[in-house]
This record gives structure tokens, C-alpha cells and sequence, in this order.
């Protein structure tokens, strides 16, 4: 399994005195992991993607300030990406590798209506940004039961 994104973002801190704090965020092996820093080689923290609820900008003042949160187990986690395009990014690609963590199966049986059944679909874009966040294109075969009934002939 592949890096589905990383790069840095803000965490908000827990506590009275609450600060954002840097870290180097990854998505891999079905978890968020984050560090203080890309060479470290120990995790902070790591959440479990299929207990990760509710990833979200939560107010238009979250969304201007690039805020995004989730809850995981019962705690609410605040972070902050460094745009609004990263911050969409980032919600994109935890929504999506939630799915696969949460149903992997659901990603290889059925092409959407009018879809080529042999085109490979990118689910995040490729590429580094200037951040340094970086999305690795997760490629997935489309199969459809249409597909199978043309083997079938």
C-alpha cells in the first residue's frame, strides 16, 4: 500500500493553552500518522482511517482560514492546511481513503453509469505543491458485471 497524501499541517493543540502546532501528516496503511517532522521515525500519533468520523471544514470561518477537523472516538482533532486548495485536498483524499478503508471491495466492483469499464480512474491528483504536501494517484481498475458478460461472448 502507497502513500495516499502527505505533507505538513497545523494541528491545534488540546488543552487551556491552546497553539497550532507544525507536523508532518502522511496517509498510509489504512491510518493518518503524523510527526514532528518527514524524518522521523516514530509517529506522534496515529488514528485508525475506519474511526476517522466526520472529516470536515465545519464554519466559513474554518473554510477562509483553511481549518478542517474530524472526530476520532470522542475527541474533536482541529488542523489547518496552508490554503484552501490543500485544505480541500486533504479532506478529499481522507474522505476517499476512508471508504476504502471502511469497504475495500466497494472501489472494484462497479464503474458509474457511462463510464469506460477499462479506464483507470485517478482519485488524487499527482504531483508536489509548494507546501510540500504531496498526493500519489491512487489507481484503481474499474470492473463492472457488463465487463464480465462481454468476456462471457
Amino acid at each position: 500500500m502507497s502513500i495516499a497524501i502527505e505533507g505538513f499541517l497545523f494541528k491545534k493543540s488540546s488543552g487551556t493553552m491552546s497553539r497550532w502546532q507544525k507536523r508532518w501528516f502522511c496517509v498510509k496503511y489504512g491510518k493518518l500518522w503524523y510527526y514532528d517532522k518527514p524524518t522521523d521515525e516514530q509517529p506522534k500519533a496515529c488514528f485508525e482511517l475506519t474511526k476517522i468520523r466526520n472529516v470536515r471544514a465545519n464554519s466559513m470561518t474554518e473554510l477562509k482560514n483553511s481549518q478542517f477537523e474530524f472526530n476520532y472516538d470522542v475527541k474533536v482533532y482541529q488542523l489547518k492546511a496552508e490554503s484552501r486548495d490543500l485544505m480541500a485536498q486533504w479532506i478529499a483524499v481522507l474522505e476517499m481513503e476512508i471508504k476504502k478503508a471502511n469497504d475495500p471491495t466497494a472501489f472494484n466492483q462497479t464503474a458509474p453509469a457511462g463510464m469506460d469499464i477499462n479506464r483507470q480512474v485517478s482519485v488524487a491528483s499527482v504531483g508536489s505543491m509548494a507546501s510540500g504536501v504531496t498526493a500519489i494517484s491512487a489507481i484503481s481498475t474499474l470492473s463492472t458485471t457488463s465487463a464480465n458478460k462481454k468476456k462471457k461472448k
